[in-house]
Formats: structure tokens, sequence, C-alpha cells
């Protein structure tokens, strides 16, 4: 009975400290959760300073002399800070990483959650169309894998298909 309860803690632990958060709680401390994503994007030169959290897809990253830019299409976050995978998205936000990130890393189809400070907006174009991006200038980034579909098929092996 002792040996199953110690397997049973272990595996509790496990199961539990992988549904953590992936901000840390400290950083996840100075978040003005009064900026959410739908206001930001409506006049993000209003909320210059705030720390806010923010997530989605990679479009694109580019190298500057000192910086690195990461073209991201917003998200929904889910309780622990991880982007859905919906079509529902808000707009198109850059994050400004000071200091270099490999592109071969941070690749288009990737998803990011970022927290970092409102630097107001940069232009840019989407196409033909001029484009207003939210800047927001990373304090923490956390890349997620991409994610293979494993097709998964269910049957009873009564039927024989053609």
């Amino acid at each position: 009975m002792k040996n199953i309860l110690i397997v049973f803690f272990l595996i509790s632990t496990f199961l539990f400290s992988s549904c953590g958060h992936v901000v840390p709680e400290e950083l996840r401390n100075q978040i003005d959760r009064s900026v959410t994503a739908e206001i930001l994007f409506k006049d993000p030169e209003a909320y210059k300073g705030k720390t806010v959290m923010l997530g989605g897809l990679i479009l694109a990253t580019a190298n500057a002399k000192d910086a690195t830019y990461i073209e991201v299409l917003e998200r929904p976050l889910d309780g622990r800070g991880r982007p859905e995978d919906t079509d529902l998205s808000r707009g198109r936000f850059m994050i400004k990483y000071e200091g270099y990130l490999d592109p071969a890393i941070y690749t288009k189809g990737k998803m990011l959650t970022a927290v970092g400070e409102v630097s107001g907006v940069i232009p840019g174009k989407i196409g033909e169309m001029e484009y207003k991006y939210p800047l927001i200038t990373s304090k923490n980034l956390y890349l997620f894998e991409k994610t293979r579909d494993i097709p998964v098929r269910f049957g009873i092996g009564i039927f024989k298909s053609f």
C-alpha cells in the first residue's frame, strides 16, 4: 500500500508540474491586466510604458543591427499563457528583442508568448496595405515547439474497407 501511495504521489507531482504557467510569476505580477489585447490594438500609443502579455503565431523574424523584430499574428492566450489554436485574432503586433535571435529557431509557424512593455507603434505593410503594428519591447519570450498532427484511427477490426 505504501508503494502505491508513493507512485501516485510521483505521478501527481509530474502531472501538476507540467501544467504550470509559461511566464515566471515575478513577471506575471508586473503585467497590467487592465490592458487587454482588444483595447491595446485600438490605440497602442495610449498604453505606452504598460507591461502586457500577448501571444500568437510567428509570421516573420528579422534581425537589425542591435535587435531582432518578430512579427506575430495575435491569438488569445489560455490560462497557462499558451496561444490558443484558433483563427480568432485581434491583429498583428511586433516584438522588439534587444539582441540577436536566430531566425532559424524563431521560425514562421511557431507559437510564442511574450511579456513586454508597450513602446507605441511601428509602421509597416501587409501586402500593399499600410499597417501600424503595436510594438512590444520584450522582457520575456516563451517559444513553443511546432506540433505535429498524428493521424489517429479507431476501429474494432470487424469491417474491411475497399
